[in-house]
């Protein structure tokens, strides 16, 4: 994992300014799913290509993208709601070093996740977690929100 860390941050850092040559959106696609099926830490995605120089925003556009393309394969490997278990991690990092913008940006995202997990099956690995890391970070960005005012 460490060896794969290491090759992408050298390569993301020669080639991320060219999607020709480092297509972000394909590359987060394929490695999220062998992160899905190899249990990896969610974050640990996301965090590589941060490192590379894809900001935050970028980031949450990408990851919000295919959350919402649904594709049947998370479920067909056990785990539905991988993509929002990334979107969490993503958000919580994106929160601790954003502009008031992506606080609120955010705030609209996480309202909508909450919606979408409400209309699932209670019984769905991973749902009380995600329903709850997602209702306190909506909590904490409410408290941020109402500091800056």
């Amino acid at each position: 994992m460490q060896s794969m860390r290491d090759r992408l941050l050298r390569l993301g850092k020669l080639y991320s300014r060219n999607d020709s040559y480092f297509p972000t959106a394909y590359l987060i696609k394929l490695l999220e799913q062998h992160s899905c099926q190899l249990g990896w830490d969610p974050g640990f995605i996301p965090d590589i290509f941060h490192q590379v120089g894809v900001s935050y925003s970028t980031l949450f556009t990408l990851y919000n993208n295919l959350f919402e393309e649904k594709d049947t394969f998370w479920g067909s490997v056990g785990r539905p709601l991988h993509v929002l278990l990334v979107l969490l991690a993503l958000l919580s990092a994106y929160t601790a070093n954003s502009s008031l913008v992506a606080t609120k940006h955010s705030s609209v995202a996480i309202d909508k996740y909450l919606v979408e997990l409400q209309t699932l099956d209670p019984s769905t690995p991973d749902i009380n977690t995600l329903t709850a890391g997602l209702r306190n970070l909506k909590r904490e960005l409410q408290r941020n929100l109402d500091t800056i005012k």
